[in-house]
């Protein structure tokens, strides 16, 4: 897709500015390296790949809306990384 413009170019890119966002991390860490799908992780670890922040860990917002949020935080990050695997199939096919 080198300097063509398209709506799968855009998921893609939507993806990763959506994983830029929560885990405010640059896709050039080492936690994005290898293949995204070792990112699909159980939502228990979801508190180890998004902002501390937006779970509210170790302030005193962190209360019963835990779970809800990390659950919420975890159906972002799938999002995010469909958009990903989606341009990385393309690539392949």
């Amino acid at each position: 897709m080198e300097g063509i413009i398209s709506i799968r170019g855009d998921v893609y890119s939507f993806g990763i500015v959506v994983m830029e966002t929560f885990t405010r991390r640059k896709p050039t860490d080492e936690m994005f390296s290898g293949d995204a799908n070792s990112l699909l992780l159980p939502d228990a670890k979801i508190d180890e790949v998004v902002d501390a922040n937006f779970l509210g860990i170790g302030t005193e917002q962190e209360d019963h809306d835990h779970v809800r949020k990390r659950d919420c935080l975890s159906a972002i990050m799938r999002l995010a990384l469909a958009c990903c695997a989606e341009q990385n199939h393309q690539k392949r096919g």
